[in-house]
């Protein structure tokens, strides 16, 4: 969890915004819901927020064989040795315009994989979704690091003005085959 908030500091460094970044407690600061969340893990702070958010587009099946999937997509990612799996999901408070990022992984290593791939990855997925929510399905080798991790889906496709936008952006991602038909 360290891993992927050090990754979060660095995406709001480079969106210029490093200031009042506050690390809460889960059990002290349960009930704030008033400042943009960034949520680390599939802890119940993130278990409750699944449900004062909207939208959320992914399902997280947890048993003996955990799996994850995204909206859109029949593909489900499991967390049987070498692999892990993680989610990336923008939504925002039921009623409010209060943003809220899910990072969360079957295992330690997805949930530090997931802040890699936004670390990596968050100019393009600004340039695609701008304010608008969305939610990356990924994939990692354990064996290989978190630095492995790739998208295998994500939801939705981003608006046709964004596309038009940044023409570059989306063939880039486009070419991964992970947005829905």
């Amino acid at each position: 969890d360290g891993e992927c908030l050090a990754d979060i500091y660095s995406v709001l460094g480079k969106a210029g915004r490093p200031e009042n970044l506050e690390v809460s407690s889960l059990i002290i600061d349960w009930d704030k819901w008033s400042n943009p969340i960034f949520s680390i893990g599939f802890n119940p702070k993130t278990h409750d927020l699944e449900k004062k958010c909207t939208p959320i587009y992914y399902q997280y099946q947890q048993s003996t064989k955990s799996t994850m999937k995204v909206k859109g997509h029949d593909l489900k990612l499991d967390d049987i040795l070498p692999n892990d799996a993680a989610i990336v999901q923008k939504t925002f408070l039921k009623g409010t315009e209060i943003p809220v990022f899910i990072l969360a992984g079957h295992g330690w290593m997805g949930t530090s994989s997931a802040g890699c791939f936004l670390r990596e990855n968050c100019v393009d997925i600004g340039k695609l979704y701008g304010n608008e929510p969305f939610c990356f399905l990924l994939y990692v080798n354990m064996q290989q690091g978190r630095n492995s991790v790739i998208a295998k889906a994500a939801y939705p496709k981003p608006s046709l003005l964004r596309i038009i936008q940044y023409p570059i952006s989306y063939i880039r991602w486009k070419r991964k085959s992970i947005f829905p038909q």
